[in-house]
């Protein structure tokens, strides 16, 4: 599954609707996007654009896929894209927030399996 070069699909796909649910496909099927090439953002910037992008920087990202925000288009836009890049660094706040959720939460899952946490709900008083 991973000799798939999603960095070139990406760049192929450019304005056509699906790479989402392509993108889907793959990592339900095992992709490992962690060990696939950087995307510069620029590419999902253009589709955006041209009214193509459906989110799947949020996806890529929670998956593990990693995406360099530095290219000349996406620093510093004309007026009328700016409301593209504003999407996709929304997008890529909301991915950091839900991967640091996940971490959370397999931290407290994983201690909670070895027994380390404790119960910390308060004991109701004793009447006499």
């Amino acid at each position: 599954m991973n000799g798939i070069d999603y960095v070139r699909l990406v760049s192929e796909w450019r304005d056509q609707d699906g790479l989402r649910d392509m993108s889907a496909l793959l990592h339900e099927f095992g992709y490992d996007f962690t060990k696939t090439r950087s995307i510069n953002v620029v590419d999902f910037f253009h589709r955006s654009i041209l009214g193509s992008y459906e989110g799947e920087l949020f996806d890529l990202l929670t998956w593990g896929q990693k995406i360099e925000f530095e290219h000349p288009h996406f620093d510093d836009p004309p007026e009328c894209h700016k409301v593209s890049k504003w999407v996709m660094l929304h997008d890529k706040e909301m991915a950091e927030l839900e991967i640091v959720e996940q971490t959370a939460a397999n931290i407290t899952q994983a201690l909670a399996d070895a027994g380390l946490t404790q119960d910390d709900t308060p004991k109701p008083k004793r009447r006499m």
